[in-house]
């Protein structure tokens, strides 16, 4: 595929584009040698299909939605890197270029592109497979994300506001419902205006923040934002670089609160325990957990203490705080409250999930509203009482 052949109507363009301006302005598709490469490549591929031909494969596109990808779709996305524990392991680095059209795999639905090195069994089979087309250049050089990386005046500012921040023990564990019901709350029932939503690491999903607009934020950033296809770095790098860019993004809203979620879990490769050495003694700091299980929730407890970290959330929600059972089992292993922000189908579950919300309230309204005159034995205590 050359210059002239080069029609941006007959292209896809995965999610990790849309902070660029590949739909509207023109490029050229190239190959490039291979030792140019680099993680944040805006490159072009062509999709094959998977290895047993049976499988639908979907491509998120910029604005979200999904699209079932086709035999022979000319599909812009971006060289990465991905760990995801439950589902897709793989890295750009392992393409191989001894073929002027080398094979990659789609290691994240968002058009990250690289070679698959692991998969979990609860995921589909196979994956989706493009060839290598070439790189998409400009003025002879490679179009790459960090090229629509906002030059931020407030690098590394921390934002002068209250932050909730909901950290996991894993993927899937309850994450994004909890971020999503913390922001309706602030909203629209402690009447902060500005509520701003963040991803700080992970791999680039352009959903994870549409869900976050979705419950009330104003905006909501990620990594991709900062000009990463992921968080998958050296720790020097997320610290110096991309963690700065977006804490400068997030000063530069101003907001009234900002409701953030470390992606997967901090211990994985994504960075995200450099988010909690960054933001250690914050003092308008809320730390929310979600679990899998109460003994996951004392598991992460225990991994980040022995990272000589002061990790003492303030809160645990998700799946280990399902029922009634689950909330006693947390308090039994790890003394902290909890609350189960699920849902529910009967009546009587719905007047407990109704009544769950109206703690969660009185709780972020007492810290957020008031952050400086509360101390965390205050806190717990409230929530105790409250209870009961």
């Amino acid at each position: 595929m050359n210059e002239l052949e080069h029609n941006q109507q007959y292209l896809k363009f995965g999610s990790l584009s849309r902070i660029a301006d590949l739909q509207r302005c023109s490029f050229t598709i190239r190959a490039v040698p291979r030792k140019e490469w680099d993680g944040g490549d805006y490159v072009v591929g062509r999709y094959l299909g998977s290895k047993c031909g049976s499988n639908i494969d979907f491509l998120e596109l910029c604005d979200g939605t999904l699209h079932t990808l086709e035999h022979n779709d000319i599909v812009v996305g971006a060289l990465g890197e991905r760990c995801a524990t439950q589902e897709v392991v793989g890295t750009w680095k392992l393409i191989d270029h001894s073929s002027p059209h080398p094979v990659m795999h789609h290691i994240c639905g968002s058009g990250m592109f690289g070679i698959e090195t692991s998969r979990s069994n609860r995921h589909k089979l196979e994956a989706a497979t493009f060839r290598y087309e070439g790189h998409c250049i400009r003025e002879d050089k490679k179009v790459c994300m960090k090229d629509f990386a906002p030059n931020v005046a407030k690098a590394k500012a921390t934002p002068n506001c209250p932050i909730v921040l909901i950290v996991g023990s894993s993927m899937s564990c309850g994450k994004t419902v909890t971020g999503k019901i913390i922001i309706d709350i602030i909203k629209n029932g402690l009447g902060m205006k500005k509520v701003i939503g963040a991803k700080f690491s992970g791999g680039g999903y352009r959903h994870d923040t549409n869900e976050m607009l979705e419950a009330g934020a104003s905006n909501a950033i990620d990594f991709v934002d900062a000009g990463y296809s992921s968080t998958v770095m050296p720790a020097k790098d997320y610290r110096e670089l991309a963690l700065p860019k977006m804490l400068g993004l997030l000063s530069e809203f101003e907001a009234d609160c900002i409701v953030a979620e470390i992606g997967a879990s901090p211990l994985e490769p994504y960075n995200g325990v450099e988010v909690l050495k960054e933001l250690a003694g914050y003092p308008k700091l809320f730390l929310v957990l979600c679990a899998t299980d109460a003994y996951a929730a004392l598991g992460l407890c225990s991994a980040l203490k022995a990272e000589s970290l002061d990790f003492q959330p303030d809160l645990v929600c998700g799946m280990a705080a399902n029922n009634s059972a689950g909330i006693a089992l947390i308090k039994k292993l790890t003394g902290l409250p909890a609350l189960n922000l699920g849902g529910g189908s009967d009546s009587d579950e719905l007047q407990k999930i109704c009544r769950n919300y109206k703690q969660l309230y009185w709780l972020l309204f007492k810290i957020l509203v008031f952050k400086d005159k509360v101390d965390r034995l205050d806190k717990i205590g409230f929530v105790w009482k409250f209870e009961k």
